[in-house]
């Protein structure tokens, strides 16, 4: 085994370790979601929190915003294509806790 952890491999494991970080992506996998769905889809996640983790994966390019001109406005969070991309990863690891939790 390389004795040297790749360094993508690496920082692709402390982005998704980030607390919070799995759960909010996960939320999105089934489509675009507003910003309370989210804080009551995820108990325990403040606003603070959820506003931080998501400006974070707006800068990596997984999560993108949508503001619609509409009143109220109304703003939606959805995967982008390399978010998308984590959906087989996460069904992978969804069937692995079901087997295993």
């Amino acid at each position: 085994m390389n004795q040297n952890l790749c360094p993508k491999m690496e920082s692709t494991l402390t982005l998704l370790g980030k607390k919070w970080v799995a759960l909010i992506v996960f939320s999105l996998l089934e489509g675009p979601c507003k910003f309370s769905d989210m804080e009551k889809y995820i108990p325990g996640l403040s606003a603070r929190m959820l506003t931080e983790r998501l400006k974070d994966l707006e800068g990596l390019g997984i999560v993108k915003k949508a503001i619609f001109n509409t009143t109220p406005i109304k703003i939606e969070y959805s995967l982008t294509r390399k978010g998308i991309d984590l959906t087989d990863t996460f069904k992978s690891i969804g069937t692995w806790a079901e087997k295993w939790n």
